[in-house]
């Protein structure tokens, strides 16, 4: 999932996805978005803190996990990384 978000390695002077990068990109971004719309509240918590780029900041996260921890369901890493950065004070029931 990672790698769709981000899109192919580049040079530098041309930093913009082109064709099917673009629709993986939002592929990708569509499951961070799900993901996110599932766990708010329950596992992470917005609280005020969540700015418009956090699509970025679950990217930020992941990109520091090595190739062997980004294995496996990519939904775990994702909240994981929303934990970190937005945590709840009180975790509420998703009852």
């Amino acid at each position: 999932m990672l790698q769709d978000y981000t899109g192919p390695a580049r040079v530098n002077d041309d930093p913009f996805l082109k064709g099917a990068d673009i629709v993986k990109h939002q592929m990708a971004r569509g499951y961070m978005n799900g993901v996110k719309d599932a766990s708010e509240g329950t596992q992470w918590c917005n609280n005020g803190r969540v700015s418009h780029e956090v699509n970025e900041d679950i990217a930020t996260e992941l990109r520091k996990l090595t190739p062997a921890q980004r294995k496996g369901p990519a939904a775990p890493l994702v909240i994981q990384a929303l934990q970190k950065r937005f945590p709840c004070t009180s975790v509420r029931s998703s009852k």
